[in-house]
């Protein structure tokens, strides 16, 4: 079991989805827009659910109607549902609400309104800032600068991580040696 709440983003196939159940991982990310290149048709999907167990899914579209989203949600049996659309922060959607924006826009939020939020500018003195409670609902994701925060920061600052999985390199190959590292070095 990882020390920390992960979760990958991204995940078009099996080989991803299977390494993160097999590493642990608590959830993964699935884009349900057909205009995104990550997007995961729901066949593909019902798929790869068959192979998995003990592992959270969240969705992840640009859907604004909270009526279409339900759908979605029911349709994918997803756990979570990520947005970046401050209207759903009040909404009841039979999904836990992952809320991404800006740590430093914080100020304005209820953290009461959703299970994680998820940001990407990691600023140490808004960061302390904020109640015990709220920064054990924060989802750290900036793939570019991860193992530099993490070199800068005592990692136990941060508890929940985003990794974006690597595409495939063609069925059933996949590279998981950045992945891999990671978690090894979170798992410390």
């Amino acid at each position: 079991m990882l020390k920390r709440v992960v979760k990958v983003s991204n995940v078009t196939n099996l080989s991803v989805a299977r390494y993160c159940a097999g590493m642990f991982v608590d959830m993964i990310q699935i884009n349900v827009d057909e205009v995104n290149e990550h997007y995961l048709e729901i066949n593909r999907f019902k798929e790869i659910r068959g192979w998995l167990s003990g592992i959270k899914i969240v969705i992840e579209t640009q859907e604004a109607n909270p009526e279409v989203v339900k759908n979605l949600i029911e349709l994918y049996q997803a756990d979570y549902f990520l947005s970046k659309n401050e209207g759903f922060l009040k909404s009841d959607l039979n999904a836990k609400l992952i809320f991404e924006g800006d740590l430093k826009a914080t100020t304005n939020i209820d953290f009461d309104d959703f299970q994680y939020f998820q940001f990407s500018d990691f600023d140490e003195n808004n960061f302390l800032k904020l109640s015990e409670n709220q920064q054990s609902k924060l989802i750290y994701f900036n793939q570019n600068e991860l193992k530099n925060t993490l070199e800068s920061i005592d990692k136990e600052v941060i508890k929940a991580y985003n990794f974006e999985a690597t595409k495939e390199i063609r069925p059933g190959f996949q590279d998981f040696d950045e992945l891999m590292e990671i978690l090894e070095y979170l798992d410390e």
